[in-house]
Parts: structure tokens; C-alpha cells; sequence
């Protein structure tokens, strides 16, 4: 009788609130600060928790990884869909609202961590629609609270005063010719100079740009053009060398055996010794025709400089079928914030957590990202 009135006071106490929020805390611990889930079965986290609530049954590592943490990653995608939902409706008032007083109508700018100056632009933009935004924020009670108040400008408008002169003196900076800039251009020349000395990396960066529908021999020295022209032609060869001898074997057209019989030629009629002869023209080799698509490319009309060179390869492909594939293989790598979801990975695939499922990664980064 005493097994069973401990039982039901422990399924009571699973679903009390209390343990419902410590639980909630052990998930949130272990998505956000990215440590594996056999934690809850270590001897010194389990006597953290017995000594902040002796009462506290913590769940088994098979709770964690099958429950609690899909639960939590469904849950803060949701949330995260709805905000960016949200988010949209209001782009939409702000740009309808920005016609309304006849203001600019620009974007936001949000401040990036590698660029120091953004935050002086951020909120210049800002102090610029402030009445926009003053308009949109009300309009909703969940935002409402966030509208600046006359203080809030006030130190805006002040950290503007200060941050102003110094992006100005930036901009003058890089247009200037006084000795200071010129010696500051020739220690980033130098370095940069220093970066790409490499041949490889110079060879990668001039195919990068020849491909690049943007700049193509713009930036390029003239005695490297033709040379750069040849090693394309090649390298396309290569590649279409390499695609025809991994397609598959009754895809291939079979070529006739030695010793094979030839067809035997069509007899000639009487007619055909009065037909008026033309001139026959032979088809174009495959690097004659690699050449010719070159030629053409280079002849295209330009394009402006925002235009997305992959989106241009694309719409182009069937123009210039060939080259095609070696412009998607000739973009170089750059750093982009996609580094630091790279590394967060690395931190949960790790040598003591090597056998973790895709997806349970997948969850587990993302948890780590948005939570």
C-alpha cells in the first residue's frame, strides 16, 4: 500500500509545475550551452540538482534526447516562424506608413559585430524614422512599450554627435591623398599583396573573376587574358571529359566493333548527278565550340554590379551550356556568418559525442542558435 502511495506521489510530482520548469531549465542548459545530453547522468550535476530541490527526480538520458529536446526544438521553431511572420507584416505598415509622411523610404539597418561604423548608421537610420517607427510600434499592444521615449532619442541624438565625426573623418580617410592616407593605403596594398601572393590563390581568383559576368577580363592584365582564355577552355574540357565518362553505360551510344561491316552506301540515282552542289560545312570541334561559347560570353551585353553572377549563370545556362559548369566551380570561398553555425557544430560533434544522428544535430544547432 505504501509502494503504491509512493508511486501515484511521484507521478503527481512529475507533473507539478515546479518540475516541469526544472526540467525545462536541464533541456535549456543542455541545447543552449551545447553540452551532451548523458550530463544529466554525471554524479556531480545530479547532486546539483538534489541540493537546490531534494524532492526533484530528473529524468533519464532518454527522456532528454526523445523528448524534451524535439519538444523544445518544435516549440522554438514555431515561435521563431511566428516572429518572422510578425516581422513581415510590420516591413509592410512601415513601408506603407513611410509614404504616408513622406519619408525616405530606406530599410533598417541592423548593426553588424566586423563592421564598427554600422552602429553609427544604425541609428542614424533610426533617429531618421523615428516617427515611422513611433507610428508602426504603437499600432500593436505587444510593441507598444518598445516606442522611444523623449530620454531614448535624447541619447541617441548624443551618441550620433559623437559617432558622426568619426564615420565623416572614415569616409575622408579613404578619399584623401594627404600623406597619412597614402601611407595607410600602402600598409593595406602590402598585406594584401602579402594575402595573394600565392600562385594557386591568384590563379582561383582571376578564374573566380574571368567567370564573373560583373567584371570578366575588367581587372585582369591584358597579357594574362589569353592566357587565362586557354587554361578556361581546358579546364571546361576537363570537366565535360569527366561528366561524359561518369554517365552511365546505356546512356553511352555504342561505337561499331572491329571488323564490323559498314552500311553500304546508298546507290545514286540519275537525279542526283543533276543537283547543284553546296558547300558542305563541317561541325565545329568540342574545343572550337567551347572557344565559340567563350568569344560569346565575352561579347554579352554587361551587367550591372549587383547583379548576382549565380542567379546570371542560371538564366544564361542555355546560352552558354559549357562555361556554365565552370562558373559554379570557380566561386571562391569567403567568411560569412555561416562560419559560426560551422563551429557551433563542432562544438556538439565532438570526440565523446561522435555518434550523434543527423538529425539530432540539426535540432541540437539550431537550439543553440535561436534559443
Amino acid at each position: 500500500m505504501e509502494e503504491a502511495t509512493t508511486s501515484a506521489e511521484r507521478a503527481e510530482e512529475l507533473k507539478s509545475d515546479k518540475w516541469c520548469t526544472i526540467t525545462k531549465a536541464v533541456s535549456y542548459h543542455i541545447a543552449k550551452d551545447m553540452v551532451p545530453v548523458a550530463t544529466v547522468e554525471q554524479v556531480g550535476f545530479k547532486k546539483l540538482l538534489k541540493t537546490m530541490d531534494p524532492r526533484y527526480e530528473l529524468p533519464s538520458h532518454n527522456y532528454f534526447a526523445q523528448e524534451a529536446l524535439p519538444q523544445m526544438y518544435t516549440e522554438v521553431r514555431q515561435s521563431l516562424a511566428d516572429r518572422l511572420a510578425n516581422l513581415e507584416e510590420k516591413e509592410t505598415y512601415l513601408a506603407e506608413v513611410q509614404i504616408q509622411l513622406g519619408l525616405p523610404s530606406h530599410q533598417l539597418i541592423t548593426e553588424s559585430a566586423t563592421h564598427w561604423g554600422s552602429r553609427q548608421q544604425m541609428i542614424e537610420r533610426v533617429l531618421e524614422q523615428e516617427e515611422a517607427l513611433a507610428k508602426v510600434l504603437s499600432n500593436d499592444k505587444k510593441t507598444r512599450h518598445l516606442v522611444p521615449t523623449w530620454q531614448d532619442l535624447e541619447v541617441l541624438e548624443a551618441v550620433q554627435k559623437v559617432l558622426k565625426p568619426l564615420q565623416d573623418f572614415t569616409d575622408a580617410l579613404s578619399e584623401g591623398d594627404n600623406e597619412l592616407c597614402k601611407s595607410i593605403k600602402t600598409s593595406i596594398v602590402e598585406y594584401l599583396n602579402s594575402k595573394y601572393s600565392h600562385q594557386a590563390t591568384t590563379d582561383l581568383l582571376e578564374m573566380a573573376s574571368f567567370v564573373d559576368p560583373r567584371f570578366r577580363g575588367a581587372y585582369i592584365p591584358s597579357e594574362k587574358v589569353d592566357a587565362l582564355k586557354h587554361r578556361a577552355v581546358l579546364e571546361v574540357e576537363t570537366l565535360l571529359a569527366d561528366q561524359s565518362s561518369c554517365q552511365p553505360p546505356y546512356l553511352r551510344v555504342p561505337e561499331p566493333a572491329d571488323g564490323e561491316a559498314a552500311v553500304a552506301p546508298k546507290a545514286k540515282r540519275l537525279a542526283s548527278f543533276f543537283k547543284q552542289r553546296t558547300a558542305t560545312t563541317t561541325a565545329p570541334t568540342k574545343r572550337e565550340a567551347i572557344e565559340n561559347e567563350l568569344s560569346s560570353y565575352l561579347q554579352s551585353a554587361s551587367v550591372e554590379s549587383d547583379t548576382d553572377p549565380l542567379k546570371w549563370w542560371k538564366d544564361h545556362e542555355v546560352f552558354f551550356p559549357s562555361l556554365s559548369h565552370l562558373a559554379k566551380l570557380s566561386v571562391p570561398a569567403t567568411s560569412s556568418p555561416s562560419e559560426r553555425v560551422f563551429s557551433c557544430s563542432g562544438n556538439i560533434v565532438t570526440c565523446q559525442r561522435a555518434s550523434l544522428k543527423p538529425d539530432a544535430i540539426d535540432r541540437l544547432v539550431f537550439l543553440a542558435q535561436n534559443l
